[in-house]
Order: structure tokens, then sequence, then C-alpha cells
């Protein structure tokens, strides 16, 4: 979190935090993926199973980067 974030005004209703959003292609959203193995008891074997979510972006957070490890929260 930056330092104008907790100083700034609020201009996101949903963030926690204030300060200024910087407009990227898909504005105030990120997309996360997740790779997970499911297991099929009948065939006794594991298969891979890919998640990608469309999450909202806090304005706060401008400094992510592709490849960066996020914890995504539901309310």
């Amino acid at each position: 979190m930056i330092k104008e974030a907790t100083e700034g005004t609020n201009i996101d209703k949903k963030c926690p935090f204030t300060g200024n959003f910087h407009p990227r292609k898909m504005q105030k959203t990120s997309v996360t993926h997740q790779d997970c193995l499911h297991y099929i008891q009948k065939h006794n074997h594991f298969e891979k199973h890919q998640k990608n979510m469309s999450v909202h972006l806090f304005s706060c957070f401008r400094d992510v980067q592709i490849g960066d490890i996020a914890t995504v929260g539901q309310c």
C-alpha cells in the first residue's frame, strides 16, 4: 500500500483505503488464475482444473505486475 492511498481522498467507494487510480486496460478489474487438482475416485487418479476469476482491483494497489501472488476475499 502506498503512502498517498492512506492520506488522500477516497475515489473508489469499494476501497477501504484512499488514493488515486491509474487506469489500466480493464479499469478496476484484475484476473486471477488458480490451478487445482481434483481427485476422481472411480478412476483412481487426479485431474487438473483451472479457474479464472475477475476480481475488483482497489485503486491503492497500482503496482500490481503479472505473476504477483494475490489473496482474494469474498464479501
